[in-house]
């Protein structure tokens, strides 16, 4: 990341800012994000991405891709000069932080995908202490995840510990993925802290539901500067008693976000469970209005 400004004296009134890294998803709307967030005005980008060969130093900028090289993204803004100087540093600051929970995100991507499939597995090898409905409905609901309607930005594994009132859920070291992978990563807030355990998390441990899916207390920096989307999917031994949860963080995808309510798993059972205690014909107008 580079911050300079032009020597042509009619520029001087603009910071230009050069992004190099490897070729992968969110680079452009993340830096976007991060350079807004931070209190910049952006003039202009542009976002070329070359071939090189890495194999030489420097590199080499190659005519046309082959079977050795590697693409780079180089992207690069125009901003207005801040009167504030501190306001480049923190834009810098702000980009560098985005960047790597970009390159995280994007790195354990395929592992955050087998971690989710080797809990439906787990599910249908050791049932769950879990209505049947609800069991079929939540593994068909992960498999939507899976199929695009979610962008995977984090996951870490807890582990249930103590008893009664005083049950908590506790990070299971050297679990968490993309973004999770920074152990000292807080989402969750109860009153004026973050912690690892909220009160709703407990009436969830005690119910019948294996999914919870809500809003996380922080916003991505990747993708798109919006409250994170959370899903929680209790774990279970052998026994089929829970022992713990594996959350996910990230956002639902504008694929989700189009898709028709009564196709998408667990939504689908809420509608129907209404439409049933409500004795309307689906078909007639105040059916088909509800």
């Amino acid at each position: 990341i580079r911050l300079w400004v032009p020597e042509d004296p009619a520029l001087d009134d603009m910071t230009i800012i050069d992004i190099y890294s490897a070729d992968v998803p969110f680079i452009v709307d993340s830096a976007l994000g991060a350079i807004r967030a931070a209190g910049g005005t952006i003039r202009f980008m542009t976002h070329p991405v070359a071939p090189v060969d890495a194999s030489t130093s420097p590199w080499t900028v190659l005519d046309e891709p082959n079977d050795a090289s590697r693409n780079e993204s180089i992207l690069q803004v125009h901003i207005d000069t801040p009167a504030d100087p501190q306001v480049l540093d923190l834009i810098e600051r702000e980009l560098f932080q985005t960047m790597v929970a970009v390159r995280q995100a994007v790195v354990d991507w395929r592992s955050m995908l087998e971690r989710l499939r080797s809990v439906v597995v787990g599910y249908r090898e050791h049932t769950p202490a879990a209505p049947e409905a609800e069991l079929a409905e939540a593994v068909q609901f992960l498999a939507w995840l899976a199929d695009h309607n979610f962008t995977f930005l984090g996951m870490r594994e807890y582990r249930l510990e103590g008893e009664g009132e005083i049950k908590r859920l506790v990070p299971v070291a050297n679990s968490g993925l993309g973004i999770l992978a920074d152990p000292d990563y807080y989402y969750l807030r109860q009153g004026t802290d973050y912690v690892h355990t909220t009160s709703q998390h407990l009436e969830f441990l005690k119910s019948d539901e294996p999914l919870l899916v809500t809003k996380a207390n922080k916003r991505a920096l990747v993708h798109r500067r919006v409250h994170m989307d959370y899903v929680g999917i209790k774990l279970y031994g052998t026994d089929g008693a829970v022992t713990g949860e594996l959350r996910i963080l990230g956002l639902f995808t504008s694929k989700s976000i189009a898709a028709p309510h009564s196709e998408v798993p667990i939504i689908r059972r809420k509608l129907a469970d209404v439409m049933r205690q409500s004795g309307l014909d689906p078909r007639g107008h105040a059916g088909k209005a509800l």
